[in-house]
């Protein structure tokens, strides 16, 4: 983007007068005069879109940066002999888009994205997230397991209630029976949640595997 210090233009000086941590007062300003913005040459049009998506990633408005940053991608793309650096924005963008498809609760777009950059460059931020996306979408399914394990401890406590109330203070002699139902739920219940854990914990990894392509 070399030749972005020539452009005069004042609405487009006025945007980078901005501080740069000033992230919402820059997406004010963008918005504000977005119509204009649109008439600057390519290059400029450019760098003010890719700050702009970059300080909506910055305040975490995710919904509107994933409007934009196809985009933006598109542009870049298009436009790659253009900006010398365009593979380091790239993947920057990928990464994000990502990120931000996994902090709106979308798992699968955010390890489709993620499987994309993986197979540029497997970094560990990368195949952090894609595992993690991976499991979250799991646990999310796996509601029902969940419910059973809370259930299970719910029982347990409820025994243990009418233990204490109850059966130790009227009923000695059944003591015993009451504690092993109140053991055998719990370990039940915990038997289930760490299934369930190491079952996502071993998808996780084949998945990871598969999108890095590793034997």
């Amino acid at each position: 983007m070399k030749h972005l210090s020539k452009i005069q233009d004042p609405i487009y000086i006025g945007y980078f007068k901005i501080p740069p941590e000033y992230y919402q007062d820059k997406i004010r300003y963008f918005e504000r005069n977005k119509k204009k913005f649109d008439l600057l040459p390519e290059e400029a049009f450019f760098s003010l879109n890719l700050d702009y998506v970059r300080s909506l990633y910055k305040v975490k408005e995710y919904s509107q940066f994933l409007h934009y940053v196809d985009k933006l991608i598109e542009q870049l793309i298009v436009g790659e002999q253009m900006i010398s650096e365009w593979k380091e924005i790239y993947t920057e963008l990928l990464y994000k888009k990502a990120v931000a498809h996994y902090f709106n609760l979308d798992y699968e777009k955010a390890e489709q994205v993620l499987a994309q950059l993986l197979k540029i460059k497997v970094k560990p931020a990368y195949e952090k997230l894609y595992t993690r996306s991976v499991r979250d979408r799991m646990r999310m399914k796996s509601q029902s397991a969940r419910g059973l394990v809370i259930m299970l401890l719910l029982m347990s406590g409820i025994v243990i209630a009418a233990e204490l109330l109850v059966v130790r203070n009227l009923i000695v002699e059944q003591v015993w029976w009451v504690e092993i139902i109140r053991n055998v739920l719990f370990i039940a219940a915990i038997s289930v949640f760490v299934g369930l854990e190491a079952f996502i914990y071993l998808k996780s990894q084949k998945a990871l595997k598969a999108a890095t392509h590793k034997s």
